[in-house]
């Protein structure tokens, strides 16, 4: 992510040469900070938890967040304004961005609120042979 900070002017010349286009993505780089930073942390906090069978909850927990604060939010803010005037397209980058947000949070959370009791059962199941006891 630094690396994309450091060369945003130069990436972002590499897709647009008009300076108003431009000038909108440069505003745009510190929402994508934040949304890789995020999306990396649910992605790998739901790929955890999914190692441990555990579905349900990150699917509820997806759909919730990304979907319903990430996209519904999103239009509200982005398009209807519900913050003040509309926000536009970073109205949309600001709560898809919360959203992962979110997700990351509770999903973390969920891993970390399970009994301890319940993950050494699921490591000893049939799923990972020469691990039973």
């Amino acid at each position: 992510m630094l690396t994309v900070w450091t060369l945003r002017g130069g990436i972002v010349r590499l897709y647009s040469r008009d300076p108003a286009v431009a000038a909108t993505a440069l505003t745009l780089i510190p929402y994508l900070a934040a949304f890789h930073f995020f999306d990396a942390l649910q992605t790998v906090a739901s790929f955890v938890l999914r190692a441990y069978k555990l579905a349900i909850a990150p699917t509820v927990i997806h759909a919730a967040a990304l979907w319903g604060l990430g996209v519904a939010g999103g239009y509200f803010v982005a398009f209807g304004g519900l913050w003040g005037p509309p926000w536009g397209v970073a109205g949309m980058w600001l709560m898809q961005s919360v959203a992962l947000a979110l997700a990351a949070l509770l999903l973390v959370g969920f891993y970390v609120g399970l009994p301890q009791t319940i993950l050494p059962a699921v490591i000893g199941s049939r799923r990972f042979p020469g691990r039973n006891a």
